[in-house]
């Protein structure tokens, strides 16, 4: 049984609220504005809504005309402007008639305790009928992945401050402390929807904190003396780590005074959200499931996945093709009378074949769409040539009478497939592939390390062929293989590449991410990227240009191995004593995050450190490896029953990848457990670099300013600052929740004595049983939803769009220069008799 699938969840979240509204004239309106309207667009079809007897839907940001007769089921963000709009609709000024008869109130986050005052002591309240918080604000883009849709976290949290075009530190500040307001609120969403309320394990590197939370200079250098001080003693190095560590920003489970990651500091807020809502609401949660697990980590993490080539389906044709927003595609359509037609189509959940092939690699995509297109041509028993190639399975779609969807489905994704082979074969993307994953796993496909990497990658450098992004991808690939290289050598680098300017700073930036890209003992990062010597293990049955492993997947085998050291990922609170062996009995014999070179000399398998060094102890540094691929019908240890199995969140911070998101399904398969991936949006290779171009320049914040929540809300609400509290009104005894809602604001308040009397709203302290979280400011909410533009009813925003604001001359320059002048061809000939000899097949997907 697959895990519990979000887009379900929420899909049957609303048609419950909706159902849920049952008025004496069955008819009723809904309510929305245009950012519930996306999320409703998301998981459900006008006709599904219409089908639970709601006559229209009405913006509520629009001018609607009155329909007193009809009740309305409102499904708005719980923003003081929807607030307003809501008791003029249903106690307008004197003279003019009510919009509708009643209100049924659903909001998609939590309800600021001033806004439930405001709404509860209104003339409206007595046509109040219900007043819900749904926690639904969040958007699953799969089954087990969701997202904030805000790619403009990433600049929030990483890009320098001050300077000539850094932000003011105080308005970087702001905007770190928004994040952490609506990731907090979208995870416990996420939670509530789940009914988990996790143990919460977050991300601390040795590095100082990165962005608007990095400490001044003067602290680095203090801790690099510290450093230096016992890089020669492992024993010191261990005692400094775990008990020694006050003074060193983020440093050690409980950090420090001189400033904290972002990541503890969502991780308390998380766990500060989640108690909140349980006291208030007290679920019941099931007690025959383990109770779930979350991870809190941020792009910081794993800066190789961004860069790679990945052949997954999904992966592929995000990089390669022209995808808007990760799910729309324009193609072309041959009709039964061979027109040609020009169609949109939609990846999501609601495309089996979609769905049954994205997490695949290419090849083996490509397989089962052959044998599909088999089967269901084979039915009318019309072809029954087995050597059909993909143009032609697509020509023969178009002559089956049947079938007419599946036919436009099958159609698809064999013109996408072909697309994806033809600019395979077109370019030289196998040996920029290899190169990317000799440098990612630090070995060759035999298991040896990479001694020609040079040799091979210089010839791409030159080849006029190779666009200037893949070069950027190839040369940040090998600067964090290299964990930094000379000045000297960089240089050279770039004028092999013969990079513009925005180019070379799109590798230089990844110095704000922590990575070392210049080695420099006297920059102050040296003493966080000693290593010792990595010794991996090489798996079978990988494909050789799939080697690599997501970081993200690696710290979750090592979770359930019990090998994933507290010290690098420590528990917010009820932390289980680190053992020696337990958890889930993996097929491994080491720490996969110590076979990257992550394990200390305290580690679970007591195997003594290289001499003179010691282990990494930041995770981001850390050199990944790959294993062997599980194989389906293989070993199933610690596999539990479907309806029992523990649930798994990893959130991170600042953008995930699709090579992660395929990890969480391979992860759920072989650990038999629930894995959920969210982030603040996704990002595609071209988009990572895209976005480091501008790092830290005038034009960053345009460069992802596509879908801003300055002109389109995305964000992730929070609730207010506590401030007046509501007296219980007289009519209170309506705002009662429906029977399968899994919350209704302040159900238990009577008993918690969340309504204060008039005394002490007017003067005396009183605690509400509701209380709101502190330092949320629902200024911040209202922002983030506010829309410049008049909204349109069923019209998709374009979110996570990145385009550049900077001048055309500049563009040329940069962006432009796809192809090198005057390559060198000295070494082509050789390099290119070496790939004959090492790929076998049209697709070079050797395993």
């Amino acid at each position: 049984m697959p895990p519990k699938s979000l887009v379900t969840t929420l899909r049957e979240r609303y048609l419950t609220t909706i159902r849920s509204v049952q008025p004496p004239s069955r008819w009723k309106v809904l309510v929305i504005d245009s950012f519930t309207k996306e999320l409703l667009n998301s998981v459900l079809k006008m006709y599904d809504i219409l089908q639970e007897n709601v006559a229209q839907v009405d913006n509520i940001q629009l001018a609607r005309p009155a329909q007193p007769s009809l009740e309305a089921c409102y499904l708005l963000t719980p923003t003081a402007q929807n607030v307003d709009r809501i008791i003029r609709d249903l106690a307008p000024e004197a003279g003019e008639q009510p919009t509708y008869s009643a209100g049924h109130i659903f909001f998609i986050d939590s309800l600021s305790d001033p806004l439930v005052h405001k709404l509860t002591s209104s003339p409206a309240e007595p046509k109040l009928r219900q007043l819900v918080e749904l926690y639904t604000n969040f958007w699953p883009t799969e089954a087990q992945a969701f997202s904030l849709k805000s790619p403009q976290s990433f600049l929030n949290l990483f890009q320098p401050v001050g300077g000539l075009y850094g932000p003011d530190p105080i308005e970087a500040m702001r905007a770190v402390e928004e994040e952490l307001q609506f990731s907090a609120q979208a995870i416990l969403n996420v939670c509530v929807q789940l009914n988990e309320f996790p143990l919460i394990r977050y991300y601390n590197p040795s590095h100082p904190p990165l962005g608007p939370l990095q400490p001044s200079k003067d602290a680095v250098k203090s801790q690099t003396a510290a450093a230096n001080m016992y890089q020669g003693s492992a024993r010191m190095a261990r005692l400094r780590g775990n008990n020694a560590d006050s003074g060193i920003p983020g440093a050690g489970a409980e950090g420090s005074s001189m400033g904290e990651h972002f990541t503890k500091k969502l991780a308390l807020r998380v766990q500060k959200a989640i108690d909140q809502y349980v006291k208030d609401n007290e679920p019941k949660v099931e007690a025959s499931r383990p109770r779930s697990v979350l991870f809190i980590t941020d792009r910081s993490m794993d800066t190789v996945a961004p860069f790679l080539h990945e052949f997954s389906y999904q992966a592929m044709v995000n990089d390669l093709l022209p995808i808007e927003d990760g799910m729309r595609y324009h193609y072309t359509f041959y009709t039964a009378d061979g027109d040609k037609e020009e169609k949109e189509a939609v990846l999501s959940d609601q495309d089996n074949v979609w769905v049954g092939i994205r997490h695949l690699h290419i090849a083996e995509a490509i397989d089962k769409l052959t044998r599909d297109f088999k089967q269901h041509a084979g039915e009318q028993g019309a072809f029954a040539d087995a050597n059909s190639s993909l143009n032609d399975m697509r020509d023969m779609l178009a002559s089956l009478p049947h079938m007419q969807e599946m036919k436009e489905k099958l159609s698809l994704h064999l013109t996408m497939a072909q697309d994806c082979m033809n600019r395979f074969q077109k370019s030289k993307l196998a040996a920029q592939a290899m190169v990317e994953q000799n440098c990612a796993t630090r070995l060759t496909p035999e298991g040896q390390k990479p001694k020609t990497l040079v040799e091979e990658m210089v010839p791409l450098l030159d080849d006029r062929g190779v666009n200037n992004t893949d070069k950027v991808r190839i040369i940040a690939l090998y600067i964090m293989y290299c964990d930094g290289v000379p000045d000297e050598d960089r240089k050279r680098l770039f004028q092999h590449a013969r990079l513009g300017r925005w180019e070379m700073e799109a590798v230089d930036n990844l110095v704000h991410l922590g990575t070392q890209v210049v080695k420099d003992p006297s920059s102050g990062w040296d003493a966080f990227f000693k290593k010792g010597k990595r010794k991996q293990q090489p798996g079978e049955n990988e494909f050789e240009l799939s080697r690599y492993q997501p970081l993200v997947k690696l710290m979750v085998e090592d979770h359930f191995a019990g090998k994933l050291e507290q010290s690098q990922f420590p528990y917010v609170r009820d932390a289980p004593p680190e053992q020696t062996s337990g958890g889930l009995s993996l097929p491994v014999q080491t720490s996969a995050l110590a076979r990257v070179g992550l394990g200390s000399a305290t580690s679970t398998n007591n195997t003594a450190a290289p001499t003179g060094r010691t282990q990494p102890s930041s995770l981001r540094s850390a050199k990944p490896t790959w294993h062997q691929k599980a194989q389906r019908g293989g070993s199933n240890v610690g596999q539990e029953r479907a309806e029992n199995r523990q649930r798994v969140l990893v959130f991170v911070a600042g953008g995930t990848t699709y090579s992660e998101t395929r990890s969480v399904y391979q992860l759920s398969e072989r650990l038999g457990k629930d894995v959920y991936i969210g982030s603040s949006h996704v990002f595609t290779p071209q988009s990572f670099v895209e976005v480091m171009k501008h790092f830290g320049k005038a034009s960053s914040r345009e460069a992802v300013q596509g879908s801003h929540h300055s002109s389109q809300p995305h964000h992730q609400g929070g609730r207010g600052e506590g401030g007046e509290r509501g007296a219980l009104p007289a009519g209170a005894n309506l705002l009662v929740k429906p029977v399968n809602d899994t919350s209704a604001i302040r159900s238990t308040s009577l008993q918690h004595g969340a309504y204060p009397t008039n005394a002490e709203v007017n003067g005396g302290e009183h605690h509400s049983g509701y209380a709101s979280a502190p330092g949320v400011d629902q200024n911040a909410y209202d922002r983030s939803f506010q829309s410049a533009a008049t909204p349109q009813l069923h019209q998709h925003q374009q979110q996570g769009q990145y385009k550049s604001s900077l001048p055309q001359h500049v563009l040329q320059d940069g962006n432009g220069r796809s192809s090198s002048p005057a390559p060198s061809h000295g070494s082509d000939l050789s390099q290119r008799s070496k790939e004959k000899k090492r790929l076998k097949n049209p697709f070079s997907f050797k395993k």
